[in-house]
């Protein structure tokens, strides 16, 4: 993620009737050393873009025996989103979706649905309009992410899916309700970032995270807000989500720490991912070669 620059002349600009994309701004040029260049940044102020961040995190129902959710069945109760800019600690969005009437929130927006699936696609709509170019929440590869998709097709929302900047493009998993077990195994968003900040602390990014239970969400809480997140039992979900509007304003406050938890780590952690990639970009366009896909590496490995 660094900053290019064009060569004047060598390029055209896309009329809005013919674009491809959702971006703001598409051009088309020859691909070549001569055409497109590597800024330098002037300080260290110039380095990164404004990117804009969405960090989100949900809330499912949980059955009364206690297993684990299953999307085929257990609905999407809430979704909480927290936007902000690269270089920012303060947020620009608060948002909270709820299935059923949810009293307000303070500095929040809080949105209502009547069915889960008009909360859905009106999340879906939610992150085209906000347009991030980073996703990040707490394990959201394993679960929030592939759990989503996994509802939309039980609800029948092929619509829900067009979540990237490409128009014709659908993130999908490569069967329907597949379980994800590598960070590896969950689509991308196709134009946008996709930072698990679970997946960094696991693999020992963050030298604040060390020992047992270091990943575990109430400890990464913790260290990062200098604050607990106390997390509700999984049998009061249900119970809060089938009270008042004011039980399920507490539902959603509870989930409030998680994302600003994202937030904290992407801003301050020491091995910073956005700069150690645009660095290895930088090295790979000097020195001619490429940067592997990850996710396609691994699935040529399989095979």
């Amino acid at each position: 993620m660094s900053w290019l620059k064009f060569v004047s002349n060598k390029y055209d600009i896309v009329p809005e009737t013919e674009k491809i994309s959702t971006c703001q701004l598409e051009v088309v040029l020859q691909y070549n050393d001569e055409h497109i260049l590597l800024c330098s940044p002037r300080d260290k102020e110039e380095l990164f873009a404004p990117l804009r961040i969405l960090s989100y995190d949900i809330e499912t129902h949980v059955p009364a025996d206690g297993t684990f959710p299953s999307a085929t069945k257990d609905p999407v109760l809430q979704i909480g989103n927290m936007v902000t800019t690269h270089g920012s600690h303060e947020p620009t969005i608060r948002a909270i979706f709820t299935l059923g009437t949810c009293s307000p929130i303070n500095g929040a927006e809080v949105r209502s649905f009547k069915t889960e699936a008009e909360m859905l696609l009106a999340w879906s709509q939610f992150v085209n309009e906000v347009d991030p170019d980073i996703i990040t929440g707490y394990n959201i590869t394993k679960f929030d992410t592939p759990y989503l998709l996994n509802r939309a097709t039980a609800l029948s929302l092929p619509k829900f899916a067009h979540l990237g900047r490409v128009k014709s493009w659908r993130q999908t998993l490569p069967y329907p309700f597949m379980k994800v077990e590598e960070f590896s195994q969950c689509p991308g968003y196709n134009g946008r970032l996709l930072l698990d900040v679970f997946q960094h602390i696991r693999e020992g990014n963050y030298s604040d995270f060390q020992g047992p239970g270091k990943s575990k969400l109430n400890y990464v809480a913790q260290v990062a807000l200098w604050d607990q997140k106390e997390d509700l039992p999984y049998k009061q979900i249900p119970i809060l989500q089938a009270g008042t509007a004011n039980d399920r304003r507490t539902l959603a406050v509870e989930s409030t720490k998680a994302k600003e938890a994202h937030v904290s780590l992407n801003s301050k952690r020491k091995k910073p991912f956005l700069k150690d990639l645009s660095r290895d970009c930088r090295k790979a366009l000097r020195e001619d070669y490429i940067i592997p896909d990850s996710k396609l590496s691994s699935l040529l490995d399989q095979r």
